[in-house]
C-alpha cells in the first residue's frame, strides 16, 4: 500500500536516476537451503498453497522425501553454472534498461528457474549480482528493505500485520510502500492511510 505521496515518489527517482533499488540478503555465498530452490527439481509447488489441506498435505510428504533423495544421489542441476546465485525481496524499483536485460535473460531463466521453489526471490537478485548493472544498487547492506522503500516488519511477524497504532511510525518510515495488512486487522489504518495520502496529493496538486 502506497503511505506517500505521488510527487515524492516521482521526485525520489528522478534525483536517482539510474540506480536499482533491489534488496540483496547477504553478499557472501548463499545458504546451502537456499541454493537448493534451484538445485534440485520441485514439482507440483502450487499444491504448496492449495486451500485443499488434503492435496497440500501430499505435497509437503512428497516434497520433503523428493528433496531428499536428491540430495542423496547427489542431484544438483547448477554443476554446469557459472553465475553467483543470490536471493532477497521481490519487491522492488528497476530501471528500464535493467527490465530489458531481465528480458534478455529469459531462456536462461526459464532453463535454471523452472521446476524451482520461490524462484521469484531469486532471479532477479542473481541477474543483477552477475551483470554490470549491480554497480548501480542503491545499497549493499544486508537484508536492506529500506532500499527498496518498502517498509516491512519481520521482526514483530512474518511478516508483521500492521495496526492502526502504527499510523505514525509508517507516515515518518521515510518508505514509500508498506506490507502487510488485512482486512480484520488494519481496517481502520487502512482509511487513515487512504485518506491521508489522498488528501496530501490534493495539497501539492
Amino acid at each position: 500500500m502506497p503511505i506517500t505521496t505521488n510527487r515524492i515518489i516521482h521526485n525520489f527517482f528522478e534525483n536517482n536516476k539510474g540506480m536499482e533499488f533491489v534488496a540483496i540478503d547477504n553478499h557472501e555465498n548463499i545458504r546451502e537451503n537456499v541454493l537448493e530452490r534451484v538445485k534440485f527439481y520441485h514439482f507440483f509447488v502450487s499444491w504448496a498453497r492449495s486451500d485443499n489441506k488434503v492435496l497440500k498435505k501430499i505435497f509437503d510428504i512428497f516434497h520433503f522425501h523428493f528433496v531428499k533423495f536428491q540430495r542423496k544421489i547427489g542431484i544438483n542441476r547448477l554443476k554446469k553454472c557459472l553465475y553467483d546465485f543470490r536471493k532477497g525481496a521481490n519487491w522492488i524499483s528497476i530501471t528500464d534498461a535493467f527490465v530489458g536485460y531481465i528480458i534478455c535473460k529469459e531462456n536462461w531463466v526459464r532453463k535454471h528457474f523452472r521446476y524451482s521453489y520461490c524462484a521469484d526471490e531469486l532471479f532477479v537478485q542473481t541477474l543483477l549480482y552477475n551483470s554490470d548493472f549491480y554497480k548501480n544498487i542503491c545499497s549493499l547492506k544486508n537484508d536492506d528493505y529500506f532500499a527498496i522503500k518498502r517498509c516491512i516488519d519481520w521482526k514483530r511477524g512474518a511478516p508483521y500485520t500492521f495496526k492502526e497504532k502504527d499510523f505514525d511510525y509508517l507516515i515518518n518510515s521515510n518508505c514509500f510502500f508498506a506490507r502487510k495488512f488485512s482486512e480484520k486487522d488494519s481496517g481502520e489504518l487502512i482509511d487513515r492511510i487512504y485518506n491521508y495520502v489522498k488528501e496530501s496529493n490534493s495539497n501539492e496538486s
